[in-house]
């Protein structure tokens, strides 16, 4: 009997594993703060033509590509020109690809939310 559970505890622990970090990203999406006129207004200083469309699809890709493999981290979490260096490491460390339009919409969203309009 005990061998039996051994057989497939492991498939079970990966299952729960991953239906776990499923919900818990499910609730970081929640809490990631939506793009605001304010912040595309702040954030135009040094990127001029971005809109507050911009700013929704550079949210839309960090939750798809980047929520896909772990829980999502604030925006608050570092300064604006801090996220460029943590999108590159991702990149190389983790072997993320990302387009160029998905990174740039990536960080364009990133650097805005992390900036106190």
């Amino acid at each position: 009997m005990l061998g039996q559970f051994w057989r497939w505890a492991p498939s079970a622990v990966r299952f729960w594993g991953a239906a776990y970090a499923m919900l818990a990203s499910f609730g970081c999406v929640a809490a990631l703060p939506e793009p605001t006129s304010a912040q595309v207004a702040v954030a135009r200083a040094s990127d001029p033509e971005l809109s507050l469309e911009d700013l929704r699809r550079g949210r839309a890709a960090y939750i798809a590509r980047c929520g896909n493999c772990h829980a999502l981290r604030s925006p608050l979490e570092h300064a604006p020109e801090a996220w460029p260096l943590e999108v590159q490491r991702m990149q190389t460390k983790h072997q993320v690809q990302l387009s160029a339009d998905e990174r740039r919409d990536i960080l364009r969203y990133l650097r805005a939310a992390s900036q106190a309009p």
